[in-house]
């Protein structure tokens, strides 16, 4: 069950996660709040995983309210797998094309678990593409 869901004339995609800059100790973090627990078992198993991947897909989503840059995030191993589909502000998506990671927090037992090299030239594509659509969208209206 997603928090919000997104409805397109295609159907609809639910986001399932919060995302948000968040500062510690005076430093920005990209962050994915993740509100269920039993996932701190998941990520400290993915902590130094050789066979831990990453995958960041960006999309842009034609919706009934105008476009919608969406990102799926996968987190992958051997034996675990998550997954969360997010709308990313402006600010997030300028910081995570700057330090090429994320911080997945569960806030209700204060654990964070960053993934580092989530960044692809395809996220930076569909980003600029997403933004000269919404300015030709915007020229429009």
């Amino acid at each position: 069950m997603g928090i919000k869901k997104i409805q397109s004339s295609g159907g609809s995609i639910d986001i399932t996660h919060r995302c948000d800059v968040q500062h510690f100790q005076g430093n920005p973090y990209a962050v994915i709040f993740d509100e269920n627990e039993f996932h701190k078992n998941i990520y400290e198993s993915m902590v130094g995983n050789p066979d831990l991947q990453t995958q960041f897909s960006p999309a842009i989503i034609n919706s009934v309210n105008g476009l919608v840059f969406v990102a799926m995030i996968k987190l992958r191993t051997k034996d675990e797998f998550l997954e969360y589909v997010i709308q990313p502000s402006i600010q997030f998506i300028d910081l995570f094309r700057n330090t090429k990671s994320v911080v997945f927090l569960i806030e209700s037992i204060n654990y964070g678990f960053t993934a580092y090299d989530l960044y692809t030239k395809d996220f930076d594509e569909m980003y600029d593409k997403y933004l000269e659509l919404k300015r030709e969208e915007n020229q429009t209206n």
